[in-house]
């Protein structure tokens, strides 16, 4: 995921289209939902850090347990990677940056030329 975070933020920077920027961000969004909504219904979610070894075997809590943070860690950062590039271009470009945009959200995906 890393450098699939990299290369959406290159793609954020350097879109002429700055409603593909606000595609983007509500994507990242659906994506953190989504997976917010996954673990949440997962069973592994459900069980204290103190009562894991009670219900966990030893072999999943020295492998599957800590690979399942690192992916989940790994998701969490490239999501923030991707909304950083997001706010330095929302910062950096007039169209994005001014107060303006709010009222003409969301925007029309099909305008090439739109300012927001």
């Amino acid at each position: 995921m890393g450098p699939m975070s990299r290369l959406i933020g290159l793609s954020v920077e350097n879109v002429k289209n700055p409603a593909l920027v606000y595609k983007a961000v509500e994507e990242v969004v659906l994506f953190a939902k989504t997976l917010a909504t996954q673990w949440r219904q997962n069973k592994l979610s459900e069980i204290d850090a103190s009562e894991e070894k009670i219900y966990i075997e030893n072999e999943a809590l020295a492998m599957t347990i800590p690979r399942l943070w690192n992916v989940l860690k790994t998701c969490m950062f490239s999501c923030i990677s991707i909304l950083r590039v997001v706010m330095a271009r929302t910062v950096a470009d007039p169209a994005m940056a001014g107060d303006d945009c709010e009222s003409r959200w969301p925007p029309d995906m099909n305008a090439v030329g739109s300012s927001c």
